[in-house]
């Protein structure tokens, strides 16, 4: 890694540092096809580019799937929907999401303890600012705190993935949300 790429991976780190919260206080409806999430999260996300505050949110659902097991997934989105539909992983008209995420994993027999991203996607124009680095960051975190699990890259990338992820084996885990 050369000082400039340091420098740039600076620049696109838009989270509002100290954020992040959960925000178990506010009412959290069952998701449609989903089940109700266990616990949400919200912090803030800076567009390094508009300067625009947007809200980043993150559900945990833990629960049984059909063959027992437990089931853990993160979803994570930046921006915000008129539906107020945070579980939804495709983007419809009129949603304002810019980018979202979804971690997956079953425990206790996953694979050496490793959760990988099942869909991450930005909107066009938003690429390359940071948005789906946040979300990965406040996942990563959260999956480090709660459940002393990493996040790995999954072993399906487009060129864009491939190259957020480097040679990692895992998100790295900041301190400072």
């Amino acid at each position: 890694m050369t000082a400039f790429d340091t420098a740039w991976d600076l620049l696109k780190m838009p989270l509002i540092p100290s954020s992040l919260q959960e925000i178990t206080s506010e009412k959290r409806p069952k998701l449609e096809g989903h089940f109700a999430p266990t616990r949400s999260y919200k912090a803030q996300f800076r567009d390094p580019v508009t300067n625009e505050i947007l809200p980043l949110v993150v559900d945990y659902v833990n629960r049984l799937n059909s063959w027992g097991d437990q089931l853990h997934s993160y979803t994570g989105k930046i921006g915000d929907d008129k539906k107020g539909d945070r579980g939804k992983l495709r983007y419809e008209v009129p949603d304002k999401r810019q980018s979202i995420t979804s971690v997956n994993w079953v425990s206790p027999w996953n694979l050496g303890n490793k959760a990988y991203p099942a869909w991450t996607e930005t909107r066009e124009g938003r690429r390359g600012r940071g948005y789906a680095p946040a979300l990965y960051d406040v996942i990563s975190y959260l999956m480090d705190k709660n459940q002393n699990v990493p996040l790995s890259p999954s072993t399906e990338q487009k060129a864009s993935a491939k190259n957020m992820w480097k040679d990692r084996d895992r998100w790295p885990v900041r301190d400072d949300l």
